[in-house]
């Protein structure tokens, strides 16, 4: 329960943040289920899909940043230097992957990576 160490619980809103935060995330996580399926499938255009990936693990940083951030204390929030790591992580796997045209399992990883680096930070 280290989480609720970090949440300033004087904030006062109406929650609509959260409400309509969360709605961002869950589809952010279907179009990642989505993509994957489509990844291996093999039926749609490789530079499509690559670009719905990351567009996805970017929508769901995002929508996750704004829901989860916004109750911590200010010393737990993510700083624009953070907003910067993840941006560029994302954007270099982005720009390796169309230069270099990797299989679904690399792009996989990529995102794996992406995913296990924010949650290590954000935590």
């Amino acid at each position: 329960m280290i989480i609720l160490k970090k949440i300033d619980k004087s904030v006062k809103t109406t929650g609509q943040i959260i409400l309509y935060g969360h709605l961002f995330i869950y589809i952010s996580l279907s179009m990642i289920a989505t993509s994957i399926q489509l990844l291996f499938s093999r039926e749609i255009s490789y530079y499509f899909i690559l670009t719905f990936i990351f567009c996805a693990a970017f929508i769901y940083f995002l929508s996750t940043t704004v829901v989860f951030h916004k109750y911590r204390y200010e010393n737990e929030k993510l700083k624009i230097f953070h907003l910067g790591l993840f941006l560029s992580i994302n954007i270099s796997f982005f720009s390796f992957d169309i230069f270099f045209p990797v299989s679904g399992l690399i792009i996989l990883l990529q995102i794996n990576v992406f995913f296990l680096i924010y949650a290590k930070v954000s935590t």
